[in-house]
């Protein structure tokens, strides 16, 4: 069965990507300039060694040496924990984290129509559609009143029923922070897929980001064959 998966998926997805997820590049890109810097650093100047009676320097060359690694490891060293304190202020800030006692339902009656944002859903496919944004419990209340920062649809695809919440760039709902542990991934044109099947419960699990969304998605299959033209859906209409 693992086979017959990997092979059905990677017809669609393309190899398993083997580096696993990067950062961002608003992340590296600091990191990289730092790099960049530091090859500019002039070079150390050397005092002279003390010169012997024969006229000969003492040990010159070998503390020039010496000196010369000292310093790259200590420049080395301090890169490395530049771009780690770097990357953990940049991912701590990527997001607001919410959780669902902090959102409301905003959708007022409103019916799905066709968004830009979700081209692999049609109107006629969603059975159940909402809207949310933050409640007077939420501390940014007051700075996103009026904002729909999360979407949920519920829609049938290939007979299959998919539940898809959808999050606006900058803000990060806590509960589902597991998605973005899937390690399976998977490249398939313009989109990094992470993929999980669960084979007791029977739903498939994906999570993607595309433009200022995140998107997951939770599918009541594990048949491969139905997973296949489901995400087909999804990976060619973007």
């Amino acid at each position: 069965m693992k086979d017959r998966k990997d092979e059905k998926l990677s017809e669609l997805f393309g190899s398993l990507s083997a580096s696993g997820r990067m950062p961002s590049e608003r992340v590296t890109q600091p990191a990289k300039q730092l790099l960049e810097e530091e090859e500019r650093v002039p070079e150390v100047v050397l005092v002279p060694a003390a010169v012997t009676a024969g006229g000969e320097a003492v040990g010159r060359g070998r503390r020039k040496r010496e000196l010369t690694v000292l310093v790259a490891v200590f420049a080395c060293a301090a890169v490395m924990l530049i771009v780690y304190l770097l990357t953990q202020i940049f991912y701590s800030s990527a997001g607001i984290v919410l959780d669902w006692s902090q959102l409301t339902n905003v959708t007022g009656g409103q019916t799905y129509q066709n968004k830009e944002f979700v081209p692999f859903v049609q109107q006629s496919e969603v059975v159940q559609y909402d809207e949310f944004g933050l409640n007077e419990e939420s501390p940014y209340y007051e700075e996103y009143a009026g904002d729909v920062i999360l979407y949920y649809v519920q829609y049938e695809s290939y007979g299959t029923t998919v539940d898809l919440i959808i999050e606006i760039d900058g803000f990060l709902l806590d509960e589902l922070t597991g998605y973005q542990e899937i390690e399976n991934d998977y490249v398939a044109q313009d989109l990094i897929l992470y993929i999980e099947m669960d084979e007791i419960s029977e739903r498939t699990y994906v999570y993607f980001a595309f433009d200022a969304y995140e998107y997951y998605m939770q599918i009541y299959t594990i048949d491969t064959d139905l997973l296949y033209l489901i995400l087909e859906e999804v990976v060619f209409n973007f």
